[in-house]
């Protein structure tokens, strides 16, 4: 168990969050037009490879994954698409 503050947390887990929809741009360059996106091979992609391409220390797996708990609740079941159109309409962040 680790303790900190919130400001601590947040510089912890924002680089790690920024892993995940790294290439959200790119897989939608036109968010708002969907039909511009090619999503077969990302809706074939589990949160739970995505993550373990990132090949991230046992620590920081489970900081992120805290993190990002209220989002994913099947790692091996949802797929990265819908993580990576929310990033894209957002700029990529």
């Amino acid at each position: 168990m680790h303790s900190g503050t919130a400001a601590e947390y947040a510089s912890l887990c924002g680089p790690l969050v920024a892993l995940c929809p790294h290439d959200a741009r790119a897989r939608f360059p036109q968010p708002f037009d969907l039909a511009a996106a090619e999503t077969y091979a990302i809706e074939k992609e589990t949160f739970g490879g995505r993550l373990d391409a990132l090949d991230l220390s046992a620590y920081d797996r489970d900081e992120l994954d805290g993190t990002l708990a209220p989002l994913v609740h099947s790692y091996s079941e949802q797929c990265t698409t819908q993580l990576l159109l929310w990033a894209a309409t957002t700029f990529g962040d």
